[in-house]
């Protein structure tokens, strides 16, 4: 996937930290966050949802597999065929749900 060489990268660093200061809850005070959300992300790759977190975890703020593709729309020229068509097109009202 996209995420993995963040994730790879986030749980390494988490584990080197682990080391160094010898227990999870250490770790979660250091960088300010819950010892339990680092240990998800360090031994099962768990990426919390707060783009907060993230950011404290090593992480981008919005991971890659997130990111919407943007579906550039085709405008009409004025004066070409069927610009009329294009540019005032009938938009149906979405139904109500009952």
């Amino acid at each position: 996937m996209k995420d993995d060489k963040y994730i790879d990268k986030a749980m390494k660093r988490l584990l080197r930290a682990y080391e160094r200061f010898g227990t999870w809850r250490s770790v979660g005070e250091h960088l300010g966050v819950n010892q339990g959300i680092i240990f998800a992300l360090a031994r099962h790759g768990k990426v919390p949802k707060d783009a907060g977190i993230r950011v404290r975890l090593g992480l981008p703020r919005v991971m890659p597999s997130e990111r919407r593709v943007r579906v550039r729309r085709v405008m009409p020229l004025l004066g070409s065929p069927c610009w009329m068509c294009m540019a005032f097109k009938k938009v149906k009202p979405k139904a109500r749900k009952a």
